[in-house]
C-alpha cells in the first residue's frame, strides 16, 4: 500500500525564542537568522524575546511548546551553565531540546573606560593587572548578571591574574557594555 505523503514543514509561521533581552548576542544573531530562514522555507519567521532568569525562562517556554513551529535561540548558559547553578530548572537541557545547528560563535573582548585607562596609564593587559594588584577591591568588572558566562569569563579573568576587581552586575550584557 502507498504511504501517505508527509506533510511538509514548516506548514506556517516559526516562531524563533531568544531567552534574553533585545540587543544581545542570541536576539542579534536570531535576526539576522530570520529573513534567511524565512526566505528558504517560505514561510514567516519571527523572533520572540522571552527574557528572565538567565535564560530559563524563554528556554523553559520553548521546552514546553506542543507545537513544532517553535525554535529556541539560546547560547552557552542556557543549556551547560545554568544546570550547574541550578538544580530547579524549569526544564531538562538534555531531554527537553534537540540540537539542530551552532549558529555563532561569539568572542568576548575586553573593554576599559578611556577616562579611566588614560588616568592609570592602562593601554595593555598587563598594565590594568598592575594597576588592579596595585589596588585590590576598587576596579569594576561589568559584566551580564551573575552566573552569565561573561560573569564567569571575568571571574577566571581574576584567578588567572591574581586580581581582585568588584564583579558590577548588568540585566543584560548591553547595559555592561555603556
Amino acid at each position: 500500500a502507498a504511504q501517505p505523503a508527509a506533510s511538509a514543514w514548516p506548514s506556517r509561521a516559526l516562531r524563533l525564542v531568544a531567552p534574553f533581552p533585545e540587543g544581545g548576542a542570541s536576539d542579534r544573531v536570531a535576526r539576522l537568522l530570520a529573513p534567511e530562514l524565512q526566505r528558504r522555507i517560505a514561510q514567516p519567521v519571527f523572533v520572540d524575546n522571552r527574557p528572565g532568569a538567565e535564560g530559563n525562562i524563554g528556554c523553559a517556554e520553548v521546552a514546553g511548546s506542543s507545537d513544532d513551529h517553535t525554535l529556541l535561540v539560546g547560547n552557552v548558559g542556557t543549556h551547560a551553565i545554568n544546570p550547574l547553578l541550578s538544580s530547579h530548572l524549569p526544564y531538562d537541557p538534555v531531554k527537553d531540546f534537540a540540537p539542530i545547528s551552532l549558529l555563532a560563535t561569539v568572542p568576548l573582548v575586553l573593554v576599559i573606560n578611556p577616562d579611566i585607562a588614560q588616568a592609570h596609564g592602562i593601554r595593555t593587559v598587563a598594565d590594568l593587572v598592575r594597576v588592579a594588584q596595585a589596588q585590590p577591591g576598587r576596579l569594576l568588572i561589568a559584566c551580564g548578571s551573575n552566573g552569565h558566562y561573561t560573569h564567569l569569563a571575568a571571574e577566571l579573568f581574576k584567578r588567572m591574574t591574581q586580581t581582585d576587581m568588584q564583579h558590577f552586575p548588568h540585566r543584560t550584557t548591553a547595559a555592561a557594555q555603556r
